[in-house]
């Protein structure tokens, strides 16, 4: 299901589960809203697109498979990966499926904007850090690591791109070309990015712990 939660009060304005009762699953994936709707997709491969006010189903689309992904909309477009490795366009208006992108793994975490660019976490043999231009529905650049990229949402600021991975590294890069331009090992596994107004980066990690870098530049 998904809720609609009064930010002020707390109180639910509505939840519905608009494919039926379905197995719980241990999360499902982040919802969008943009242009008068919100996204929403169930844990058995269906796309609604619901109204703000009440929930109720505006359209709804059968996708190839469950999301794996946030949603996330750009322009016209929402995009969303699925667990058989592929990349959903699929147009705001009618759930009218625009286009597929093959992927080389499954994609994962947080889709984040940063126009024209869309960055994607995806796992296969390897990990990889897709920067991927929705326009051209192309691959611009991509970066691997052998095991895992656990921060599953990439931080962006000004024109670097921050992840963390399994093998205990903080890595920035270029967002223009991907060029790596610095990878620090910091003993544990990150897990969560956050940046401050006044420059700290701040790394939350699997063992608990939250440290803080004054970040490069």
């Amino acid at each position: 299901s998904v809720a609609s939660i009064n930010a002020s009060t707390g109180s639910v304005v509505w939840n519905v589960a608009p494919a039926g009762p379905r197995p719980s699953l241990p999360r499902l994936q982040s919802p969008a809203a943009a242009h008068g709707r919100v996204f929403f997709g169930d844990n058995n491969g269906k796309l609604f697109a619901l109204d703000p006010a009440d929930g109720k189903t505006i359209w709804k689309k059968d996708l190839s498979a469950r999301l794996s992904t946030s949603l996330l909309v750009v322009g016209k477009s929402l995009l969303g990966g699925t667990i058989d490795r592929t990349l959903q366009h699929v147009a705001i208006d009618s759930g009218a499926l625009k286009q597929q992108t093959r992927l080389n793994g499954a994609p994962y975490g947080t889709l984040i904007s940063a126009p024209p660019l869309v960055l994607i976490l995806i796992k296969g043999d390897d990990a990889r850090l897709i920067a991927y231009d929705a326009a051209k529905g192309k691959i611009r650049w991509q970066q691997v690591t052998p095991r895992e990229w656990t921060t599953f949402r990439p931080l962006v600021t000004g024109s670097t791109v921050i992840v963390g991975s399994e093998e205990k590294e903080l890595c920035a890069f270029s967002l223009a070309d991907g060029t790596r331009r610095w990878c620090l090992n910091i003993g544990q596994v990150p897990r969560g990015l956050g940046m401050s107004h006044d420059g700290i980066l701040y790394v939350g990690t699997l063992s608990g712990r939250v440290l803080a870098y004054a970040a490069k530049k």
